[in-house]
């Protein structure tokens, strides 16, 4: 005959973990018997800006802010659809404003004004989280690419780039539009 062991189950009533000691399971165990972590007072957390990165906010923010104020006094359209942009005079802000960066956000690139669209919120989070196969479908697309066609090359090219990755278009296809005249 085998000489067979049963685990004992832990004390706390509920619980069916085996025991790790003094009838507790290892859960209960550290509860009862293990001290908390204490931070010490001169501890402090990992920075999340630079100070290159937070000037960079900065000069981001008042920009932001100046076009606001500027785009007051003239009617402001979403890059991507043409549609106009709502001006709340209660809260004295856009509704559903956003800033487009066509060249990204990264290091000199977030103060790169040149490239900074206005949008419409719904647009701007379609773009960013559609693929571009569902982007191509969209009625706005169309007239995004033959805009930024015109009036930026670069961010034509890339955006060409991501229809080749996908397989919208073939590499001579790219050859052949980007060697176009606009």
């Amino acid at each position: 005959m085998k000489n067979t062991y049963v685990m004992k189950k832990c004390n706390i009533v509920g619980c069916k973990n085996n025991i790790f000691s003094k009838g507790l399971c290892l859960y209960h165990w550290k509860i009862q018997h293990q001290k908390p972590i204490k931070i010490k007072k001169g501890q402090k957390g990992i920075k999340k800006l630079s100070k290159r990165r937070e000037m960079q906010m900065d000069t981001y923010y008042a920009y932001k802010e100046k076009m606001a104020k500027l785009v007051l006094k003239t009617p402001l359209r979403c890059f991507f659809s043409n549609t106009l942009i709502v001006y709340d005079i209660n809260k004295k802000k856009y509704i559903n404003f956003d800033i487009h960066h066509l060249l990204g956000r990264e290091e000199k690139k977030l103060t790169e004004f040149s490239y900074c669209v206005p949008v419409l919120r719904e647009y701007h989070t379609q773009y960013h989280n559609l693929d571009i196969l569902e982007l191509k479908n969209l009625r706005w697309y169309d007239n995004f690419l033959n805009k930024i066609k015109v009036n930026y090359p670069i961010v034509y090219n890339k955006e060409l780039l991501k229809h080749i990755k996908v397989g919208i278009i073939t590499n001579e296809e790219y050859l052949i539009k980007i060697t176009k005249k606009r």
